[in-house]
């Protein structure tokens, strides 16, 4: 058997860049991305859809959505429409509506008979308990072929007719050719051998609930679609010669295959639907950028990510990495993080959109100008937008007097913060752009007006504000809050500290 996972010399790589160049797209592509509704889309499925997608707009073709909804009993209620959502929000809009194979139900059917009154299909009325004894012995004994062992194709014609008479339930077979095609040019490994015939056993295309199996179904679909390349994941690679056989036996012409290496979790083994943290919809929810995603799943190494017009120009089936590639969480933060400046950077407004996105209406009374002073202060420790309202570094910004720490209890140190911020003393200063001269009056103040208890007061007064033991510095503070904010959570903390029986241990000199 091929083994279909090899590394790929020096020398092979180079003998299929020149093989992928001489095979230049001399038609507008027509090409499929085709999950299944089992579960949410993952980085993995991303990856084939954007590659897909990324191949035809390089070459002026159009980029198909298919749902393959046949496996009925594993659908996930609203996998569906989640993946639009998904693919929107990625901006990898189909340019037709997506064909839905579960309604296609007749014209599968109406193709099988076809292949079963050419001779190229037959009914197969083995049993499970036959098919699970089958396999026991197959293993027991290694036997060269896995798989059916083609019983039912020997059945006489007499003997299926009885069978359908007693109304025996049976399956459609397609009938695999030991001398047929077992091998094709894929478009990224290049010549790929694979005896289907002497390996496997005659695959079932047409199960007895009425629908198809995969190696019909996606046939049909593509020839249907007029699908012009195919590319998918490396899992198939081993039924293409299967497919193959089967549109020769439509007398159909075949796309161009290419298959994509897997893509591994961190714990190095295969992405599946299973890894729910990885889904899109997962990690569009905990703040990370479509560019972000876009740019990880084809092992982009630079700390800023690629938009999608540049990645369309520069695009090239043989540049791609034919290894099982790893995801790395660490990498993908830090291109998030690298993205969220880079928007800081670029377009004040955007980031501005996205920040109250984010914090909803926690940022209601914040000014265009307050958020884009936060920002400038929160860049360098926050790696997604989300951490803004969920990380605990971050929670006093949207804060009133619930943040203040409980374990503040120094009255007489909170009624001192408050009086250095009087008007009369502490006039109205532009925020911001002196916020570094707002805090060193506000610090001086406070010298002036304690013995030897300044710093005591100035950490009361980040506990106060944020809650926190460390934390932004008196001058951030008055960057990122603003006296007025300041001034109102001080009062708050000294209304709740007075209800209460509390000494004052700090007095002004």
């Amino acid at each position: 058997m091929l083994l279909l996972f090899r590394r790929v010399t020096w020398c092979q790589r180079v003998q299929l860049k020149q093989c992928i160049r001489s095979s230049h797209v001399t038609v507008a592509p027509r090409v499929r991305f085709a999950p299944s509704p089992t579960g949410y889309l993952h980085l993995g499925g991303l990856r084939t859809a954007l590659i897909n997608y990324l191949f035809s707009r390089k070459h002026g073709g159009n980029f198909l959505l298919r749902i393959e909804d046949t496996d009925r009993s594993r659908l996930v209620p609203d996998a569906v429409d989640v993946l639009l959502e998904d693919l929107d929000w990625l901006g990898l809009k189909p340019d037709e509506n997506p064909v839905v194979q579960s309604q296609r139900l007749e014209v599968y059917q109406r193709e099988v008979q076809r292949l079963v009154e050419l001779g190229f299909a037959y009914p197969c009325f083995c049993s499970q308990a036959r098919l699970a004894a089958l396999r026991r012995e197959q293993s027991r004994s290694r036997h060269a072929v896995k798989g059916y062992d083609n019983h039912c194709r020997e059945l006489t014609e007499e003997e299926r007719d009885e069978k359908l008479k007693n109304k025996s339930e049976f399956t459609i077979r397609f009938k695999l050719d030991p001398s047929g095609i077992s091998g094709f040019q894929d478009m990224i490994y290049g010549q790929v051998n694979y005896d289907v015939a002497g390996h496997e056993g005659d695959p079932i295309i047409l199960k007895s609930d009425g629908f198809p199996t995969y190696h019909l179904a996606n046939v049909v679909d593509d020839h249907d679609s007029q699908i012009t390349h195919v590319l998918r994941g490396i899992e198939w690679q081993i039924s293409t010669t299967k497919h193959l056989q089967i549109y020769k036996a439509f007398n159909w012409e075949p796309p161009k295959y290419g298959h994509l290496p897997v893509l591994l979790t961190t714990g190095r083994t295969k992405l599946s639907k299973r890894d729910g943290d990885m889904s899109i919809r997962a990690l569009r929810e905990q703040g990370y950028f479509p560019e972000v995603l876009i740019n990880h799943v084809l092992q982009w190494q630079e700390p800023i990510p690629r938009t999608l017009p540049r990645l369309i120009q520069e695009f090239s089936l043989g540049d791609l990495n034919r290894n099982n590639s790893q995801l790395q969480k660490e990498r993908m933060l830090l291109m998030n993080r690298s993205w969220i400046a880079e928007i800081f950077r670029e377009d004040h407004q955007r980031l501005v959109q996205l920040v109250r996105r984010a914090v909803g209406d926690r940022a209601t009374d914040w000014s265009d100008e307050s958020i884009l002073k936060m920002m400038s202060w929160a860049l360098p420790r926050l790696t997604t937008l989300e951490d803004l309202h969920h990380s605990e570094g971050f929670r006093f910004l949207w804060g009133t007097s619930e943040v203040c720490s409980e374990d503040v209890k120094d009255i007489g140190a909170i009624q001192l913060l408050s009086d250095c911020l009087d008007p009369v003393d502490f006039p109205s200063l532009p925020t911001y752009e002196n916020c570094d001269k707002e805090a060193k009056h506000f610090i001086d103040l406070l010298k002036t007006r304690t013995d030897n208890s300044h710093v005591k007061c100035l950490k009361a007064f980040r506990k106060v504000l944020t809650g926190l033991s460390k934390g932004p510095s008196v001058s951030e503070l008055f960057g990122i809050l603003g006296k007025v904010e300041i001034q109102r959570r001080l009062a708050d903390k000294l209304c709740e500290l007075e209800k209460g029986d509390v000494e004052r241990p700090i007095t002004a000199v």
